[in-house]
């Protein structure tokens, strides 16, 4: 995974960490009782989590590190 335009690449991602977030922030359809400032928010905490989920993906992939 490349960052901006100096294409660097980001520092070798844990599967553990990201699992640990999947289940502290796990991607489900909001609650009505959410506001929408909230929906917003924790829809933001999800798109967090898949980058890195997608990041580690490409990361073994590339061989850039090994399965935990």
């Amino acid at each position: 995974m490349l960052m901006n335009n100096e294409e660097e690449l980001l520092p070798a991602i844990s599967e553990t960490l990201v699992n640990r977030l999947e289940k502290l922030f796990p991607d489900k359809c909001p609650d009505l009782t959410n506001t929408e400032k909230d929906v917003w928010f924790k829809s933001g905490q999800v798109s967090v989590i898949r980058f890195l989920r997608q990041t580690y993906n490409e990361q073994l992939q590339q061989n850039i590190l090994t399965k935990d």
